[in-house]
């Protein structure tokens, strides 16, 4: 297969080039053998690294029509067109590995889209899916799932991905895409979760990994250093969501997803959805400490 039909494109931004090095570290001792042209997408800085080797990508524009900095998607959609692949497999600079990569499954993703022109996507973290299994360990991810198009590790069309783009954030971005993906009849594949990961990088902020809020995950340090991998980590310090208290966690999420609503009114089934979950969850704890004592 030639190898510049799919090309790796790490999306990032300038503030968080404290969390390059450890990535590309990770990704060249997990995929010591990718073949694939690698791009890092960022505003303007730029970056080397001596063990793997990475093409740095800017906007030609940084600024929009009103002197603001352009949107995450906007920025997307300019690096885009600038990578001349099919596929691009797509990452974010957090997605720090902790297992080899499962390059056949990559391959084999790249093989099936090409046979199957109506597959424009294929997403390596397990989403909500249907019963039937296609291609070996994936299956079609469920029509009602709110974030079928989200910002996982994954393998995409590059014409379907510009295709969907907007003038949004990533949060917006994953909501909104997904609406508009509802209504094409292309398909998404999801890795189905008995499987093991195709790329194991343990999604924040449930198990510990990654950036969180502009700050480091406490497992993070455990990762590096295992790999002698050296990261400052006074700069922007750390953070453990999964250990806030329930009700700050609540007021925090919830205040967030009020203040989208209130810039973005198309946001709010997305806000409902929120407000129902944490509500179960409250439901939940009182049940168990009131009740199935």
């Amino acid at each position: 297969m030639d190898k510049n039909i799919c090309s790796m494109l790490v999306t990032s931004c300038d503030s968080y080039e404290d969390a390059w090095n450890p990535f590309f570290q990770l990704l060249h001792i997990m995929w010591p053998d990718l073949e694939y042209p690698i791009y890092l997408n960022t505003e303007s800085k730029e970056y080397h690294n001596d063990i793997i080797d990475v093409k740095v990508l800017h906007p030609f524009n940084t600024m929009d029509e009103k002197g603001k900095p352009i949107s995450w998607s906007r920025r997307l959609r300019e690096i885009l067109n600038q990578i001349d692949s099919k596929y691009i497999l797509f990452f974010l600079e957090d997605f720090f590995l902790m297992s080899p990569v499962r390059a056949d499954i990559v391959e084999n993703s790249i093989e099936y889209m090409e046979k199957n022109s109506d597959v424009v996507m294929v997403d390596y973290f397990s989403e909500p899916h249907d019963d039937r299994v296609v291609m070996n360990e994936f299956s079609y991810t469920s029509r009602d799932y709110d974030y079928g198009i989200n910002a996982m590790a994954a393998l995409w069309r590059k014409d379907f991905l510009l295709q969907i783009l907007r003038d949004e954030n990533p949060w917006d971005f994953e909501f909104n895409a997904t609406r508009r993906w509802w209504k094409t009849d292309q398909k998404i594949l999801t890795h189905r979760e008995e499987f093991p990961p195709v790329f194991d990088y343990k999604i924040k902020p449930a198990l510990g990994y990654g950036i969180f809020q502009g700050k480091w995950l406490r497992k993070n340090p455990e990762l590096f250093e295992k790999y002698g991998i050296k990261v400052d980590f006074d700069k922007r310090g750390f953070i453990d969501p999964p250990d806030m208290e329930a009700r700050e966690r609540e007021k925090n999420w919830l205040l967030h997803d009020f203040g989208k609503v209130i810039r973005h009114p198309s946001q709010l089934g997305h806000y409902v959805k929120c407000f129902v979950d944490v509500s179960k969850d409250k439901i939940r704890r009182f049940k168990a400490k009131h009740i199935n004592k």
